[in-house]
């Protein structure tokens, strides 16, 4: 316990923004999935794509890419552009941190 005899606090919990939800699981996904909760994809870059080619089906684009825990490694820089205006990239809750590294390979 900290100095003060509190308990640290809490990291905050969100909601999980509506419209589009792409899950991404480096550990447990697969590309080839539906991108769900249960049936994540393995890559931030397909899931970058899946979410926003499935919200280019509503206006104004809302989509989140769900990120579940894990290094997520990249073999080419993730390149953000115009077409992804509205899109989020969020923790699953609790997870607190998102690291990103380049992969060796």
């Amino acid at each position: 316990m900290p100095q003060s005899g509190l308990p640290p606090p809490s990291p905050p919990a969100y909601p999980l923004p509506a419209g589009t939800c792409v899950y991404v699981d480096y550990a447990k996904g697969l590309d080839s999935n539906a991108g769900s909760e249960a049936a994540p994809l393995k890559t931030l870059a397909a899931a970058v794509e899946k979410a926003v080619t499935d919200a280019h089906r509503s206006t104004p684009i809302t989509a989140t890419v769900v990120h579940r825990g894990g290094t997520h490694c990249l073999n080419a820089t993730l390149r953000l552009t115009a077409k992804h205006i509205g899109l989020a990239i969020v923790n699953y809750p609790p997870r607190r941190g998102l690291f990103v590294r380049r992969s060796a390979t």
